[in-house]
């Protein structure tokens, strides 16, 4: 199946999803405007303990023993990290969590409308346009006046990097997208769980060496009780 397979109630159940994948990514670039990346995926680590809540709160469906101590992990570790880190920012940090909520919403709520008959590629492309239509309206009353500003003070040159920079950024987010698409469509629940989770640290280390961000101790320890218990839960999820 494909767009053709579209139907109008289809597109009226992602309008409340889409609404949601909109607010996510907006919340994870204020995050990101307002604490080190690193911290950002850190906390964005701690996305199982919303689906979990969510599960519990709106599914009736109550962790086990295991799922809870896994959870129980990426708390100490988000906290740990979060406390120990010098770019702390109470902004910032409410920005990663509400961001990991939406997102968490919209998985819930995305099974019932991939349950009527919609693909995944499908349903992703529906989201994503129309995420940026909801988006647009918002951005150009927000940042229109900012961004002609900005477009006065720049040169030609560097007009020009910043527009290949954004659009590098916006097609490597959607390319993500896809490629974890096709690797859950292609390989088995755990294997999407384990890269799913180890792109936290990956992304952690790339930002960190990238921006120069420094990690002490107790903020690596706090990053990696938060990658494991994310890890764990994904294992304990898979199995069951």
């Amino acid at each position: 199946p494909g767009f053709e397979s579209l139907t109008v109630p289809m597109l009226r159940a992602c309008l409340p999803l889409a609404l949601l994948h909109c607010v996510a990514v907006f919340f994870t670039n204020v995050a990101i405007s307002k604490v080190n990346l690193s911290l950002v995926h850190t906390i964005k680590a701690a996305e199982p303990l919303y689906a979990a809540f969510l599960s519990l709160l709106l599914l009736k469906r109550v962790p086990r023993f295991a799922e809870v101590g896994a959870l129980s992990i990426i708390v100490l570790g988000v906290v740990r990290a979060s406390v120990s880190e010098v770019s702390f920012n109470m902004v910032g940090f409410c920005a990663a969590m509400a961001s990991n909520l939406a997102f968490c919403l919209k998985n819930i709520f995305s099974v019932k409308v991939m349950g009527e008959g919609m693909d995944e590629l499908s349903f992703l492309s529906v989201l994503t346009i129309g995420a940026f239509c909801i988006g647009l309206p918002f951005a150009m009353w927000r940042e229109w006046a900012i961004l002609c500003g900005a477009v006065a003070d720049f040169s030609s040159t560097e007009l020009a990097a910043l527009g290949s920079q954004a659009l590098a950024a916006g097609v490597l987010f959607h390319f993500y997208q896809i490629s974890s698409i096709v690797i859950l469509s292609k390989a088995s629940a755990v294997t999407h769980s384990v890269v799913n989770t180890m792109k936290r640290p990956v992304l952690i280390l790339i930002s960190a060496v990238f921006f120069h961000t420094e990690i002490r101790p107790w903020n690596g320890f706090g990053v990696l009780c938060a990658v494991l218990g994310a890890y764990l839960y994904g294992r304990v999820k898979a199995k069951r």
